[in-house]
């Protein structure tokens, strides 16, 4: 398995960003919110809502590989009934795909969340 790490966004992470998001068999396996072509404005526009909106009912970390934001994930607390209940996001660059970094990214996101938040679920919608 390659090496990486899961930290906090930070602003450099965008430039990054734009570039590993930039594919469209990434957008085709997400919502239809993720844009393609996803450009620089794209990616400064989610690093700082994700650092602007951490822990207000989210955590999102950057994947990082060889020091590069190459992916994210992150945890979203619901609202109203299902206020108990966060959703598990993620996308990463094609590059790294089948190298074992989303299996592992999803345990350590999983495990923080539950650490931080009053939630007793984490789902994904396919």
């Amino acid at each position: 398995m390659k090496d990486f790490l899961l930290r906090q966004w930070r602003e450099e992470d965008a430039e990054a960003i734009a570039k590993a998001a930039n594919n469209p068999n990434i957008a085709a396996n997400l919502r239809n919110t993720f844009p393609y072509p996803y450009t620089l404005k794209d990616a400064k526009w989610y690093v700082n809502d994700c650092i602007f909106n951490e822990g207000k009912k989210q955590i999102t970390r950057a994947v990082v590989v060889d020091g590069q934001a190459v992916g994210s994930i992150g945890i979203f607390v619901k609202d109203d009934v299902y206020e108990k209940s966060g959703e598990l996001g993620y996308w990463l660059s094609e590059d790294y795909w089948r190298q074992g970094i989303t299996y592992q990214s999803v345990r350590m996101i999983c495990r923080e969340a539950f650490d931080t938040f009053d939630i007793v679920r984490i789902f994904a919608e396919p």
